[in-house]
């Protein structure tokens, strides 16, 4: 069942009409196209702000492979590439539960991986049910169904 009271909000620095930074937590997160972006010295710091806005699921897609853009100074505009393992242990430092799944290029390697990730146990068949809709392939979980005694 899909409630009629949905809202949705955006955020994105680099766009004027959603550059207002959020002060509430959500229900649903989702985040693309963005960590791949970020420092290394400052992804904790956008891993740490990304959990505290996920109050239920956070759905994270993160890119494994160089950007087709250059920045000004000509760095790759994917300026932290790290294999899944790196972002699985990293994601993992933030949310108890997560599953992932990989989405391969038409040639057959891995250009990005997904997360749907948590600090609710109780939505973690919730995580589960969307990945088997979503009919991902090669799905590797952390966490589980039990809570904690």
């Amino acid at each position: 069942i899909i409630s009629s009271n949905i809202t949705i909000d955006g955020y994105d620095p680099a766009i004027d009409q959603f550059n207002q930074k959020p002060t509430k937590s959500y229900d649903f997160l989702s985040c693309f196209d963005v960590l791949e972006h970020i420092e290394d010295k400052y992804i904790d710091n956008v891993l740490d702000h990304i959990r505290s806005l996920a109050k239920g699921i956070a759905y994270i897609a993160v890119d494994l492979q160089p950007a087709v853009k250059k920045l000004e100074n000509g760095r790759n505009a994917h300026i932290l590439l790290a294999p899944p393992d790196w972002w699985t242990t990293k994601i993992a430092q933030y949310f108890s539960s997560q599953i992932s799944f990989p989405i391969k290029h038409s040639l057959g390697f891995n250009q990005k991986i997904v997360f749907f990730c948590s600090n609710n146990i109780d939505l973690f068949e919730d995580m589960l049910f969307v990945c088997k809709k979503l009919k991902a392939y090669n799905i590797s979980m952390m966490g589980g169904l039990s809570k904690p005694k």
